[in-house]
């Protein structure tokens, strides 16, 4: 099992070796603008990601270095469990 990640989506809900699907929903409204959430789906299991947005206001364009470090935190919040009631 992958540590720290949802068992819901490491293989609970579906049959062993269901492979992760990552879906990526983005839109830049303006270079400098990025909004974007990342859906997991394992099987029958869907999670949608918590929406984020990464932003500059001293440049024309984000930063390759920004997208990678927002691609990251976007993924490790996709795949963190779920919290608790």
């Amino acid at each position: 099992m992958h540590e720290g990640v949802d068992p819901a989506l490491t293989g609970t809900g579906a049959p062993a070796g269901t492979p992760l699907r990552l879906i990526l929903e983005a839109e830049a409204p303006q270079p400098g603008i990025l909004k974007a959430r990342l859906a997991v789906e394992q099987g029958t299991t869907r999670r949608q990601g918590e929406q984020g947005e990464l932003s500059v206001m001293d440049r024309a364009t984000i930063p390759q270095d920004q997208i990678d470090h927002f691609a990251r935190t976007l993924l490790a919040r996709a795949l963190r469990p779920a919290p608790q009631d």
